[in-house]
């Protein structure tokens, strides 16, 4: 008795290790991460936190251009999103056009990222118009570019409740986030066409299968379906391991150290 109750005292430490381990892993485990970060007291272009945007079917280059009203436009607000801090969010507002479509992608990624059947794509959302759709975009076999390598698109959609950006702010932020599980079906996905100044259109089914789970460039294309004036806006993008894969590493590395002890315990048993 006294074995087994020293066993299970002197494997406190461990236990509370990998708890803890976990919830440091889930906190910062993220593949990826975009926080949108702008602390600068002005709306900065999407060019100066290194992301690209486009409007319309021409795939009109917003990236280093400056929000005017009454125009289309894109902007990192430097007012808190949701999460608050730190301050920040993505937006695009359809200033001049109704029913207009935007693609805002990162394509400096420090290092192509491999994804898992199962990864959780994640970010929070709130749009004037409670129909604006959000779906997400990867590229596969890109050079840093955004006209390298090949895009394609979620053919789930994504919404939010409609929002102005006192009430995206307020919002818990579980009630604003969307998920997209990834996968590498061929159903999950679509063509599609992004040449900056050229063209951009949602394409095809695919016919097979991802060819890779490794992308060099994500980001969202909007469909912002409401009247003239209307923002949709996004904060904290983020890749998030499936969490089978971190729990079956903590049980594994609990079933080692359950193990060791074992064996020692035995040890010390027969001396």
């Amino acid at each position: 008795m006294k074995t087994i109750r020293a066993c299970s005292f002197a494997l406190l430490p461990c236990l509370a290790f990998f708890v803890l381990a976990s919830g440091v892993f889930s906190a910062q485990g993220a593949l990826y991460s975009e926080t949108f970060d702008n602390t600068s007291g002005a709306n900065k272009t999407s060019g100066q936190i290194g992301w690209s945007a486009f409007v319309g079917s021409s795939a009109l280059n917003l990236t280093n251009v400056a929000g005017v009203t009454n125009t289309d436009y894109v902007a990192v607000a430097s007012a808190a999103g949701n999460p608050g801090t730190p301050n920040g969010f993505i937006f695009a507002n359809n200033g001049a056009t109704a029913n207009q479509t935007f693609a805002l992608v990162d394509t400096t990624l420090s290092s192509p990222v491999t994804l898992a059947n199962g990864d959780s794509i994640t970010w929070t959302m709130g749009n004037n118009s409670a129909t604006a759709t959000a779906q997400i975009l990867i590229q596969i076999g890109g050079d840093g570019s955004v006209g390298s390598g090949s895009w394609y698109v979620s053919t789930a959609t994504r919404t939010s409740s409609s929002l102005n950006t006192a009430s995206f702010q307020s919002a818990s932020e579980s009630a604003v986030t969307a998920t997209l599980t990834f996968s590498t079906s061929m159903s999950s996905w679509k063509e599609f066409t992004l040449s900056g100044g050229n063209s951009m259109a949602v394409g095809n089914t695919l016919l097979a299968d991802l060819s890779s789970t490794t992308i060099t460039g994500i980001g969202f294309y909007l469909v912002d379906t409401a009247g003239v004036g209307s923002s949709m806006r996004l904060d904290t993008l983020q890749i998030v391991p499936e969490p089978g894969s971190l729990a079956l590493v903590l049980a594994a590395g609990l079933a080692s150290l359950l193990c060791a002890r074992r064996r020692q315990s035995r040890a010390e048993h027969v001396r």
